[in-house]
């Protein structure tokens, strides 16, 4: 079974928000999934680009008008 961990960013600024998701990200282990909520709009397509430039596995969901939820895992084999 997969471990969750979640970070909340919410009234974070972009580079802040990002900081800590690249510091979760960077410790993750093979069988865990990273949640973040976040409600910066400027991280959206940096999630995305860092997931597809390393080969995470992404999901995306809007939570409310200002919210989204990133779901980051590693690509199953």
């Amino acid at each position: 079974m997969d471990k969750k961990r979640t970070l909340n960013l919410y009234g974070f600024g972009c580079t802040p928000a990002m900081e800590r998701v690249i510091s979760a990200v960077d410790t993750m282990s093979h069988d865990e999934i990273l949640i973040v909520n976040c409600d910066t709009s400027c991280v959206s397509g940096k999630i995305r680009r860092m997931c597809m430039e390393k080969n995470y596995r992404l999901e995306i969901y809007r939570i409310d008008k200002n919210t989204m939820r990133y779901i980051i895992s590693f690509h199953n084999e």
